[in-house]
């Protein structure tokens, strides 16, 4: 057998991506060898560089809606042919199409949990729940990424508890502690106040929150600038809702970038505008670690993380007045000391599904 195969649905400069690149350099760090990934889709292929300097060898399995057998297919033909120790697979329904080639073989298989059951959409829990139940006899583990994700799905989609285990998301905390430390090292600060959040532009994520927000602040007099890094499907959209709100000189696209710990080094504040479906939010653990001051939403993930806003300040969701006060605030956000974070080092993150896989 082979190293472990990674399942993801793009190579999209996003949480999913981003950790399975971080459980690949351990893979290579803790066991001397490289594994592998699959993509569902090439595009958007913002990290395809990166998974090809990280893994032993690179798939693309050709998703198309609604094709989970040509999915079956094409996955066993791969796992024939790689002979896995084990599968991480990232995306919650295709997972049925891979989790049951893999035990076909005698491969072990975990879900990631990434995201919480969508309670305001029924339907839609139902639609996840069966597909669950379906290849449950296939799966042998799942790994929901926070406490909230974990409690939440066992109470939605009637999975067993001895097989959903509490796996944090983590990172590569050295990276980051560099960032805290040149933050640290570095004059006091002039020009605008830099307030910053790391997210894809999609419905996930409460980016029109954070424009009004901003709209307040400045209309208040305080100089202060916004740096979105990220892309997606509504990045046109907010530029427009940029406009309307006059603040569109005080808004830096970064777009998809490769250098996170770069860009979070320029930043004063970091803002985690998130929707109660965020599962995690891989970025919010980097900003802290970073060592930057968090303002985020007052969600069951961000609730998590900030320990209740022991480690930030929290902001009510989709309240772009609660927001602006909140970020008048920031220099109240206390930082986690490094011991404090040392749960989420990628290193125990990789141990945790190596045990799953075992």
């Amino acid at each position: 057998m082979t190293g472990y195969l990674h399942v993801l649905f793009s190579p999209r400069a996003e949480g999913c991506p981003r950790l399975a690149l971080d459980l690949l350099a351990q893979e290579e760090r803790q066991l001397g060898r490289k594994g592998h990934v699959a993509f569902l889709v090439g595009q958007p292929d913002d990290l395809a560089a990166e998974f090809a300097a990280a893994a032993a060898s690179r798939h693309l399995l050709g998703w198309r809606r609604r094709g989970f057998a040509a999915l079956f297919v094409r996955a066993l033909r791969l796992l024939r042919k790689l002979r896995p120790e084990g599968v991480v697979c990232y995306t919650v329904g295709h997972h049925v199409s891979v989790c049951a080639a893999a035990w076909l073989l005698g491969i072990p298989s975990v879900l990631h949990l990434g995201n919480p059951p969508p309670l305001d959409k029924p339907d839609t829990i139902r639609k996840i729940g069966l597909m669950l139940r379906l290849a449950d006899r296939f799966t042998t583990a799942y790994a929901a990424c926070s406490a909230p994700v974990r409690e939440r799905s066992l109470a939605a989609y009637g999975l067993s508890p001895t097989k959903v285990a509490l796996v944090r998301n983590g990172i590569d905390l050295d990276r980051f502690l560099a960032v805290r430390d040149r933050r640290v090292a570095r004059p006091t600060r002039t020009g605008p106040l830099r307030i910053g959040m790391v997210a894809s532009l999609e419905p996930s994520k409460e980016h029109p929150t954070l424009l009004r927000a901003l709209a307040r602040r400045r209309a208040e007099g305080e100089d202060v600038e916004l740096v979105l890094i990220g892309d997606g499907s509504r990045r046109a959209e907010l530029e427009a809702l940029a406009g309307r709100l006059d603040i569109a000189r005080a808004v830096i696209w970064r777009g998809s970038v490769r250098d996170v710990p770069g860009e979070l080094g320029k930043l004063d504040v970091f803002a985690f505008s998130a929707n109660p479906a965020e599962g995690l939010g891989i970025a919010l653990i980097e900003a802290l670690v970073s060592g930057l001051p968090v303002v985020a939403s007052d969600v069951p993930a961000c609730r998590a993380v900030l320990e209740d806003g022991r480690w930030g300040l929290l902001a009510v969701p989709g309240d772009a007045e609660d927001w602006a006060r909140t970020l008048a605030r920031y220099r109240e956000a206390r930082i986690p000391g490094r011991d404090a974070l040392a749960i989420y080092d990628v290193g125990r993150t990789f141990r945790s599904y190596r045990a799953l896989l075992a």
